[in-house]
């Protein structure tokens, strides 16, 4: 997407919305919790300081130690 590098998609997920504003990271997910049935009732909760703190946190944390499940591969038709 415009104005977004890999280094920021690689860093956390990025949420764009109608309006073309993007959300990274954990307000990607408060903001798609709000538009999920299954996670709605969870958007009060989600917009509580404490909450938000510790939610960031705990996105980055998951963000730093996770890993890339996808290997790019040689293209056969260039061999």
């Amino acid at each position: 997407p415009v104005g977004l590098s890999w280094g920021d998609l690689q860093e956390a997920v990025v949420l764009e919305t109608a309006t073309g504003t993007y959300h990274h990271g954990y307000f990607a997910f408060q903001k798609l919790a709000g538009a999920l049935p299954a996670l709605f009732p969870m958007v009060p909760m989600l917009h509580v300081p404490l909450v938000t703190r510790i939610g960031v946190r705990g996105y980055r944390w998951i963000a730093n130690h996770r890993h890339c499940a996808i290997v790019k591969r040689e293209n056969p038709s260039k061999k």
